[in-house]
């Protein structure tokens, strides 16, 4: 993996919270440009999801998402991406997490996570059932 994205990664997860938006910016330009093929990309990839799920600031989680969702608009091999982590917190999570992690497990098209998604047509907050209603419509 790149020094400096290790770097970022590791001021990313210990970091304060009003520095964060930065190291994702720099971490974002290393997703899209012109790092696709570049050793250690899919680990990145992983540690964001990692990081994901355990960010706790609502900016800062939403960045997370639009960099990993980036990272999938790429053609690049992502099927060994562990999603384990964020999906264990799902339990718990609030509506925006959840829908943020039906939506990144969309991207991947494994269908693995079809029953994961169904779970959630029955939610209680309108906003998480079409999230999953959607995805499942339109996969």
């Amino acid at each position: 993996m790149n020094p400096v994205i290790q770097h970022l990664l590791k001021e990313l997860e210990t970091g304060e919270p009003d520095m964060k938006p930065g190291y994702l910016l720099d971490i974002g330009d290393y997703i899209e440009h012109p790092y696709p093929h570049e050793d250690g990309y899919p680990e990145t990839v992983q540690q964001l999801v990692i990081l994901l799920s355990k960010e706790t600031v609502p900016e800062v989680r939403r960045q997370l998402v639009k960099v990993i969702e980036r990272a999938y608009l790429y053609p690049v091999n992502l099927s060994g991406i562990n999603f384990e982590p964020l999906i264990c917190k799902l339990e718990t999570a609030d509506p925006i997490l959840i829908q943020s992690a039906l939506y990144l497990l969309s991207l991947t098209y494994d269908r693995k996570y079809i029953p994961l998604i169904e779970k959630y047509i029955n939610h209680p907050q309108e906003e998480v059932k079409k999230e999953a209603l959607y995805i499942l419509a339109n996969w």
